[in-house]
């Protein structure tokens, strides 16, 4: 559930957001554990936006923000035929600028690191 709400709220923020998968999808040594590479962009263009709870929320000034290449690993729910997600993990790979996450756009979008600790 805290996916979603995370989404959502990237969403209200970023109306434009897009995901795009590069290089393949693979099972990972599992029928249930798919894994792939995503690299998320979209404009800052809508509500005012916070990563997290109780961080000072930026204002929009469509500036056009794009997250480094991260690794999505979904868990389904066993027997759901890869349609009921259980778990999802997002990790930074190495090699990027340092923008990853919901963090990663709010640091793009102008969110300070001090307002972050």
């Amino acid at each position: 559930m805290a996916f979603i709400a995370g989404m959502s709220d990237l969403l209200k923020s970023f109306p434009d957001i897009t995901f795009t998968r590069t290089g393949p999808i693979a099972y990972n040594n599992s029928p249930t554990i798919v894994v792939w590479t995503a690299v998320v962009k979209g404009t800052h263009s809508g509500d005012p936006f916070s990563p997290l709870p109780g961080v000072k929320a930026v204002a929009a000034k469509n500036i056009a923000c794009q997250n480094d290449a991260e690794k999505i690993t979904a868990v389904f729910a066993s027997g759901s035929g890869l349609s009921k997600i259980k778990g999802i993990k997002i990790e930074a790979l190495p090699g990027g600028r340092g923008f990853s996450g919901p963090v990663g756009f709010y640091l793009q979008a102008g969110g300070s690191p001090t307002d972050l600790l």
